[in-house]
């Protein structure tokens, strides 16, 4: 396929931008160590490609694992403690 194409079906989006590990793990900032051995667990939880002997990442499959791994706002206020409601004060009222 001549050059041109590839680039302006690349930049339409068509094929994906694909990471290497090591950047990848400077995306997440975590370490390709952490990256390597998700690769071994029976479900990865970061999904990846193997062209031949190398890994790569896609970068819509990195996006789509921080959006679900973002954790939910703590929107609920806790409930406030009085001086009596510590652990310390119930210990010294039940001796």
């Amino acid at each position: 396929m001549p050059k041109g194409n590839f680039e302006s079906t690349h930049r339409l989006g068509l094929i994906p931008r694909l990471l290497k590990p090591e950047e990848a793990a400077q995306a997440l900032r975590i370490s390709e160590d952490t990256l390597s051995a998700w690769r071994y667990l029976p479900s990865c939880p970061l999904r990846f490609i193997r062209l031949g002997r190398s890994v790569r990442y896609r970068e819509d499959d990195i996006i789509k694992f921080l959006e679900a791994s973002a954790a939910a706002p703590r929107c609920i206020k806790p409930p406030s403690r009085t001086k009596n409601d510590t652990p310390i004060a119930k210990a010294a009222k039940t001796a």
